[in-house]
């Protein structure tokens, strides 16, 4: 009688992720024919290579895979939620027709204005119809947020 002995497959469960709070992650596992995900209430369709999810933190992650054999590995991946950056256009402010004023924004590390499309933090304006300027604020991790002034 002979018995063979099959290698183990090489799972993959890619690489970590970073991301920011309110996004999805798309997992992308690879090495066998089957996949098993484990139980989390966020991944919809464990039983995937590819799942996508919305993680409301921090979590490791760890698939099965499965070869043809039967035989199985895992590999585990952890995907890191960000914050989303705190961006502050100040407080409304008052002036008079035909005055200029300096609204700026903190919080960020880029920004972009609407309706002026300026990228600066801080912004010389003279409206001349009372006015609501927004503005887009990106962190260093690429997370964005807004504020109104």
């Amino acid at each position: 009688m002979r018995v063979e002995v099959n290698e183990p497959p090489t799972a993959e469960a890619g690489d970590d992720i970073e991301i920011c709070i309110g996004d999805l992650a798309s997992l992308q596992a690879t090495g066998g024919t089957s996949y098993m995900w484990e139980d989390q209430p966020e991944i919809s369709d464990r039983s995937i290579a590819n799942p996508t999810i919305l993680l409301a933190s921090s979590s490791m992650l760890t698939v099965s895979v499965t070869d043809l054999n039967g035989c199985t590995s895992e590999d585990s991946l952890f995907i890191r939620i960000n914050p989303l950056p705190d961006i502050d256009a100040g407080l409304d402010q008052e002036i008079c027709f035909g005055e200029t004023t300096q609204v700026e924004v903190t919080g960020g590390v880029s920004y972009i204005w609407t309706p002026s499309f300026s990228t600066a933090a801080i912004l010389e304006v003279s409206p001349q119809i009372t006015s609501i300027f927004s503005v887009v604020g990106t962190d260093e991790n690429g997370c964005r947020s807004s504020d109104l002034t």
